[in-house]
C-alpha cells in the first residue's frame, strides 16, 4: 500500500530575536516593557509535545495590539525533570529567550527595535536570527 506525505510550508511572517540575559523573566520582562513602552502580560505557558524529549514547557509574555503582538518566550523548558535543560530552538541553546515580533502595521522598523532592546541594561546579548536557516524552526509554531 502506498503512502502518502502531507508537506505543509509554513509562512513565517515574524522577527525572531535572540537574547541573552542573566536577569530573571519577570525583570527582564520589566525592563523590556519600560524601555519599549508596552506591557507584556504572562499568559499561559506553551506546552509543546517532542517525540524524543517528553513535553516542553516554555514561558510564554504577550503584547497585542490590533496590528502587532510581541512575544517573550523563553528557550528553557521550565518545570522538566532534566533541570530545565531541554530547549525550544536545540541549535540557539546559547539564548536564554527569544523575542517573536508579528508586526502588519511597521509599528516597530528592526532596526529601531535593535537599538532599543540594546539599550535595555539587563540584556547582555542580542540579535536578529534568520528563521529560514533553523534545523527547528517549526516549534515556533504554536
Amino acid at each position: 500500500m502506498k503512502k502518502t506525505k502531507l508537506k505543509i510550508d509554513y509562512d513565517y511572517d515574524f522577527q525572531l530575536y535572540g537574547i541573552v540575559t542573566n536577569a530573571r523573566e519577570y525583570k527582564l520582562a520589566w525592563s523590556i516593557n519600560k524601555g519599549l513602552k508596552i506591557n507584556l502580560v504572562k499568559q499561559k505557558d506553551i506546552l509543546i509535545p517532542m517525540a524524543n524529549q517528553g513535553d516542553l514547557t516554555i514561558t510564554n509574555l504577550l503584547f497585542e495590539t490590533e496590528n502587532s503582538s510581541l512575544r517573550l518566550i523563553g528557550n528553557r523548558s521550565v518545570g522538566s525533570s532534566d533541570g530545565g535543560k531541554a530547549n525550544l530552538i536545540p541549535e540557539l541553546s546559547n539564548f536564554t529567550h527569544f523575542f517573536v515580533v508579528r508586526d502588519e502595521g511597521d509599528n516597530f522598523g528592526s532596526q529601531e527595535l535593535i537599538r532599543l532592546l540594546k539599550a535595555i541594561s539587563v540584556i547582555d546579548y542580542l540579535t536578529l536570527i534568520e528563521i529560514d536557516k533553523l534545523k527547528n524552526k517549526d516549534n515556533l509554531i504554536f
